[in-house]
């Protein structure tokens, strides 16, 4: 019909909202709070305290929701097809008009930085450091402490960027992972209930938290459950590195649950530091237990010695793949580090690999040499760097993938270096372990392997690195889906040109003479978007246990 005019009155802020002078039925006891109506006129949607109604032109109720909370604001879209809900608990998410249901919901962190999106059965994509927004929670019986899950631990089964792509437009979630799997060229396994691929939990019994500790061998008694199969292993961690454990003791009890109660005995330094433990079981990983040691022995003021491997790619074996800085990138940044000899560090020990007109070392097989290099020497006191630049690509199952000089994106399986080698490479470095990657360059080419010249999904290898298994630091330079951009005054990748400035002092923001972690995200973050006018986002994830670091002194 015509478009008509829809008088809505006393809708906000309260009980007794009307459509031309009629009252419109609300739930008892609850109070309107927010106003849109479609761009035909023919429908509108009220947001209430715990309800989203939508109701034709002449008044009739088409469909209530139930929703989480509050809804402040909430407008339709232009095609009519969903209605936007805005709530207390600072999610966004989408109805369809239609019938009501909910088929996305976004959280944007009030840190401008951060965001996860989900669907209702749980499939989300997130922002790097955004993982840990939100989670299951398990109800157990009676009066017992439900248990709480990230996402993170689900992240095989449940992320699914292809998914959350598609849901808008088809509307419904089992459609769109139909045709994210029909594009991905494999059949998701059933989605089972949450509940029964669940992690194991992991609860630390001894010592109490604050206990002194004058050793450098510290007990702890655990206990770890699982009720979905058997505990498999237990990992121990200091400040989110691997721990060096000297004894380690248990027993499983099997009861309708696995229960494994254990005694492991662990080396620590001499000074205050987080200590993980992570049970695991077929499953994955639980959240980790952590306990603070509080040191009242000597402290040991030793100087560490900092490992660094950098790499560039700037020629490739397949001519339309070059680039022009990416050799660069790596050598200025070995230059910049290595003014840190003597300030922090007792030494520094750089390995460079480049492959550019004249030099050609940035192989598969040399930067294999690399990483195993940098995960021998690197001792628990020492802290180890990795800096990438080149190209990068995801594999069809969305899997991060660096290309060294031989590599092919027709043949990635054989010439890339996929993300499950820097986990087990960089996740086993026994020191503090910082990630520095530029590989999203799109040059002028657009590879053939790359689909769609799709940028690789870098939120998600930043995201599985900084895990509690793998505990790395990580700066990527742009978000998921962005290329990097490199600019010919710089004579670098901006991401670099940024990195290095920081490292040389411009990221001290509290006149300490030291940059740490936090403040070189924030210079980089910063610096790129003025250097491309906000075309770049660099990301950033970092582990729980890690403190903030200082990993920079500036050289006076």
């Amino acid at each position: 019909g015509p478009k008509q005019d829809l008088a809505v009155t006393y809708w906000e802020d309260s009980y007794g909202p009307k459509l031309n002078g009629q009252p419109l039925p609300l739930k008892r006891n609850e109070s309107s709070r927010s106003l849109a109506i479609a761009p035909d006129g023919q429908r509108f949607v009220l947001g209430a305290d715990w309800t989203l109604f939508a109701f034709d032109a002449g008044g009739e109720r088409l469909w209530q929701e139930d929703v989480p909370g509050v809804v402040w604001a909430v407008n339709i879209t232009a095609d009519g097809r969903y209605a936007v809900a805005g709530h207390r608990d600072g999610t966004l998410r989408w109805h369809r008009m239609d019938n009501g249901d909910e088929v996305l919901a976004l959280f944007p962190h009030p840190d401008g930085e951060r965001w996860v999106l989900w669907t209702p059965n749980g499939y989300y994509q997130a922002s790097a450091g955004g993982e840990d927004l939100i989670g299951w929670q398990v109800n157990r019986s009676g009066d017992q402490a439900a248990d709480f899950f990230e996402i993170a631990r689900f992240r095989d089964t449940y992320y699914r960027p292809d998914v959350i792509a598609r849901v808008l437009e088809t509307g419904d979630e089992t459609k769109a992972l139909a045709l994210a799997d029909q594009a991905r060229g494999s059949k998701s396994a059933t989605l089972k209930n949450a509940s029964d691929i669940l992690p194991p939990t992991m609860a630390i019994l001894s010592p109490a938290p604050g206990t002194e500790t004058t050793s450098n061998k510290l007990v702890l008694f655990y206990e770890a459950e699982s009720t979905t199969g058997p505990v498999t292993e237990i990992v121990a961690r200091v400040q989110g590195r691997p721990a060096m454990v000297r004894d380690h003791s248990f027993r499983d009890v099997k009861s309708d649950t696995s229960i494994r109660i254990g005694q492991i005995t662990i080396e620590v330094p001499a000074r205050d530091v987080t200590i993980s433990l992570i049970a695991r079981n077929q499953h994955g990983d639980s959240q980790p237990a952590t306990y603070l040691t509080n040191w009242a022995g000597e402290t040991d003021w030793f100087k560490p010695n900092l490992y660094v491997l950098s790499v560039g790619v700037s020629h490739y074996d397949l001519k339309n793949m070059n680039l022009k800085y990416a050799a660069q990138d790596a050598r200025d940044f070995i230059a910049a580090i290595e003014k840190q000899k003597g300030g922090l560090y007792k030494e520094v020990k750089p390995r460079l690999l480049i492959s550019d007109k004249n030099t050609k070392e940035a192989t598969q097989d040399s930067i294999l040499d690399g990483l195993e290099w940098i995960m021998r020497e690197t001792t628990s006191r020492d802290v180890a760097m990795v800096f990438l630049s080149g190209h990068g690509t995801n594999d069809a199952k969305g899997n991060y993938n660096f290309l060294p000089q031989d590599g092919n994106p027709a043949r990635l399986h054989r010439t890339g270096i996929d993300k499950h080698i820097f986990k087990k490479y960089l996740g086993d470095i026994p020191g503090k372990t910082v990630f520095f990657f530029d590989s999203c360059r799109s040059g002028n080419v657009r590879l053939d392997g790359i689909r769609n010249g799709q940028a690789p999904d870098t939120d998600k290898i930043a995201n599985e690195l900084a895990d509690a298994d793998s505990g790395v630091i990580v700066f990527s330079s742009s978000t998921g889906r962005q290329f990097s951009l490199e600019k010919d005054e710089l004579q670098n990748g901006v991401f670099t040109e940024a990195l290095v400035e920081g490292i040389e002092g411009q990221a001290s923001y509290d006149g300490d003479w030291y940059v740490s972690i936090t403040e070189l995200e924030k210079y980089i973050t910063d610096r790129v978007k003025e250097l491309t006018d906000g075309e770049q986002k660099p990301v950033s994830a970092k582990p729980t246990a890690v403190e903030d670091l200082k990993i920079i002194k500036i050289p006076q």
